[in-house]
């Protein structure tokens, strides 16, 4: 699956904690019922300024990529999704899964980028909100090796998360090792970038390849992939026999929502046809993001920077 919020147990599952926080905020401290990323900020500030939390020797509230090598670009459509998808203004459809295609909507018959407007700001404005609970991007980015490492050593109480982080916590040398869990992002949603495994049509032994894939997502095996590596399957039938597994009961609200998915094939189809221009529309953005975090200029500039930059690449290219 795509990002994802992981959080500390021995926090979440504190009933001090819990009816503090309810009694401040007038919500669930659960993360798997946060409605939004304003209820996300609103945990965040909550324990970084709770003086209990020090006591689960704990540094950061949350841990948010904001890396400009890559992560920004990943975390900012996980940041647009909810507050553009359903928007007939805009055009992101809505249930469509937040992925690159987030960026893109379908105006006057063709796809135009779907950030340089109100609602993009207040998601930047947000995204830069989430990352002030660690270290400044100008000190210590997190990027995807920060956001594998750094959660394992206990000093986060959340973090977003890949799901091919989550062997790297449940690992022998993990801090938060039986100690974690895991919920949709803030909203219910998560991004789907699976891996596939296929075969080649020209192999000198098709049949046993089709016999190992046969095997590979039998339940026995995905079992073992979960019980002995923390693997989350990639499949629904594996997704359902992680769900009934000791620990594993989080994957439901996954499940549910994975089968809820809606998406149109031409729109999705519209990042093939921009993924040779990927080498420059990530730096465009991610600069762009950087000096809004770094206060060289404003959440609104950047977005409308970015969009230039996009359209014009899109447009050389005689892509529409």
């Amino acid at each position: 699956t795509g990002y994802n919020l992981v959080y500390n147990t021995t926090i979440f599952n504190n009933t001090t904690l819990q009816a503090k926080f309810m009694n401040q905020y007038h919500f669930s401290f659960n993360p798997r019922t946060f409605k939004n990323f304003t209820a996300l900020q609103d945990a965040a500030a909550f324990i970084n300024g709770n003086t209990t939390f020090n006591g689960h020797n704990n540094k950061y509230a949350l841990m948010f990529p904001d890396s400009s090598h890559h992560s920004m670009i990943d975390a900012f459509y996980n940041m647009l999704y909810p507050y553009v998808q359903g928007n007939k203004t805009i055009g992101v459809p809505a249930n469509s899964s937040a992925n690159y295609w987030t960026y893109f909507a379908h105006q006057n018959g063709h796809y135009v980028p779907s950030f340089n407007n109100s609602q993009g700001v207040k998601a930047l404005e947000m995204y830069k909100n989430l990352t002030q609970y660690e270290p400044s991007v100008s000190v210590q980015p997190i990027g995807y090796s920060q956001q594998e490492e750094y959660f394992a050593t206990g000093d986060y109480a959340m973090g977003i998360a890949w799901s091919s982080f989550f062997p790297t916590y449940s690992s022998n040398t993990s801090k938060v090792a039986g100690n974690y869990s895991v919920a949709l992002m803030p909203g219910g949603f998560t991004g789907y970038s699976p891996t596939f495994l296929g075969i080649n049509p020209y192999a000198t032994n098709v049949s046993l390849a089709v016999e190992f894939l046969n095997y590979a997502t039998t339940p026995s095996q995905y079992k073992m992939g979960l019980e002995k590596f923390a693997f989350l399957p990639g499949t629904y039938s594996g997704l359902d026999v992680a769900a009934n597994m000791s620990g594993f009961g989080w994957v439901h609200s996954f499940v549910n929502y994975s089968r809820n998915i809606t998406l149109n094939k031409s729109y999705a189809s519209v990042i093939t046809a921009l993924s040779p221009l990927f080498p420059t529309l990530i730096p465009d953005m991610n600069s762009q993001i950087l000096d809004y975090f770094e206060g060289k200029t404003t959440a609104s500039a950047a977005l409308s920077t970015a969009y230039n930059e996009w359209v014009n690449a899109i447009k050389d290219q005689g892509i529409t």
